[in-house]
């Protein structure tokens, strides 16, 4: 759990796909909603369920009140394995990000909160920690209505500016090895 946001922390689904025994890692500042949950601050370090876990520094970066300020959530870097699977969070491309080394899968937020880590500059972070394999979310907030809704369908000007977005990032990441670029 990155944050305590009601879709990052949903507590009934939590409940819902949570095994006996089944272990869910947290910033402090879901203690509140998951009193048993395993707490781990930033720069922390843990074996949990026999898993490695490291917690990474999630926050906003851009001048003004910040949606996510420095401290409040957590990003983590899983190892299974033997391969390094880095969560980031709702994050801008701070340095602790850019210090990652050996990330084979990174799941990264574009766009949100808003105009945070737009494509390019989403590109641009990419080169800085250079994971084999790169997943963008958080840049489509419309799906959730899709999936529970059978009737509901994606507005055409969304989906063009979802598939644009992802163009952009594909473009910015011309530097990327040919073989594990997708969706050209």
């Amino acid at each position: 759990m990155t944050d305590d946001n009601s879709h990052h922390l949903d507590v009934a689904q939590i409940q819902k796909l949570r095994r006996p025994g089944g272990v869910v890692v947290s910033p402090a500042i879901g203690k509140p909603k998951l009193p048993d949950a395993t707490i781990m601050a930033i720069g922390e370090s843990a074996t949990v369920a026999g898993i490695a876990v490291e917690a990474i520094a999630m926050y906003d970066i851009k001048p003004g009140e910040p949606w996510h300020p420095k401290g409040r959530g957590n990003g983590y870097v899983i190892t299974l394995g033997g391969k390094r699977l880095y969560f980031a969070g709702v994050t801008e491309c701070v340095p602790e990000m850019q210090a990652l080394k050996n990330i084979e899968v990174a799941f990264l937020p574009m766009y949100l909160p808003l105009q945070r880590m737009l494509p390019a500059a989403l590109a641009d972070c990419v080169k800085t920690f250079k994971p084999k394999i790169v997943y963008p979310y958080h840049y489509d907030q419309d799906w959730v209505s899709r999936l529970t809704n059978g009737r509901s369908v994606q507005p055409p000007a969304s989906a063009a500016a979802t598939a644009a977005s992802l163009q952009v990032f594909r473009d910015a990441l011309t530097w990327y090895p040919a073989d594990r670029q997708t969706g050209r």
